[in-house]
């Protein structure tokens, strides 16, 4: 029909014609009237695929992504100082020079020595020995959607593969621990640049993100579990501290804040 009321308004243009002028305006009105049907109906497709997801829902805002047309920037043209990079290698070397460069801690920082820290317990934490089934649990928490790491090993691999792979890592954690060596792959994180704000050609206005090899967090999950339930088994945690607690938030920490503000008043 578009290409109909183009030619139907060339041909009234070029004649004069006032019957091609009524034919010309009914047709465009009929399309205009079509388009806003049909993003009427695109709107209510919208709002009834948003209502039926909720925002605790890991693929909420990936569905919002794709309803709002949101596309990748891998593309995009990289300016630093006077020059433009296109091609992804210079481009990544730009990232990396510039996430070093606001990463580095000086040297009077570096020179400082630790302060000594008081015992708060005579408790010792007891030996470690992860089991298969703590693994099995750990593995099965994992994210199948999460990128991989630097050893291209998804998660959805490892999570189907729970059952089977709980035994073996066992063994090879506990290795860790007897050993006192942490592989030196599992400190390999591959560095990507997350857009914030502002031009996207503006390397300034990217965030580096870490992504580290599944076993490597697994392996620290394990590691967390128990020396968390040892801090909270000796009272060893401040219980005014919200930050990487479970049950605390940001929310328990403003309203603790506010409490204490409100009661020295």
């Amino acid at each position: 029909m578009i290409h109909k009321r183009r030619r139907l308004f060339a041909k009234w243009r070029r004649t004069q014609c006032r019957h091609h002028r009524l034919a010309y305006n009914c047709l465009r009105n009929k399309i205009q009237s079509y388009i806003k049907d049909r993003k009427n109906q695109y709107n209510q497709f919208v709002l009834s695929k948003l209502d039926s997801l909720s925002t605790s829902r890991p693929n909420f805002w990936k569905t919002v992504k794709d309803l709002l047309g949101k596309r990748s920037y891998s593309n995009t043209p990289l300016i630093r100082g006077d020059t433009v990079h296109y091609d992804m290698t210079s481009k990544a070397k730009n990232f990396n020079e510039y996430f070093t460069s606001i990463s580095t801690a000086p040297d009077s920082i570096l020179s400082k020595i630790l302060p000594r820290f008081h015992m708060c317990t005579d408790l010792f934490i007891p030996p470690l020995s992860i089991e298969p089934l703590d693994v099995y649990h750990v593995l099965l928490s994992l994210n199948r959607n999460k990128s991989k790491g630097f050893d291209n090993l998804p998660n959805r691999l490892i999570k189907n593969c729970a059952q089977s792979l709980a035994t073996p890592f066992s063994l090879l954690f506990n290795f860790i621990l007897v050993t006192s060596h942490f592989p030196t792959a599992w400190k390999i994180a591959s560095v990507i640049p997350l857009h914030k704000s502002g031009s996207l050609h503006d390397v300034k206005n990217y965030r580096p993100i870490s992504i580290l090899p599944s076993l490597s967090k697994v392996f620290e999950k394990l590691i967390h579990k128990h020396l968390y339930s040892y801090f909270k088994t000796n009272n060893l945690l401040y219980n005014r501290n919200s930050g990487f607690r479970k049950y605390h938030s940001t929310t328990s920490n403003i309203l603790e804040v506010t409490q204490t503000s409100c009661c020295q008043r």
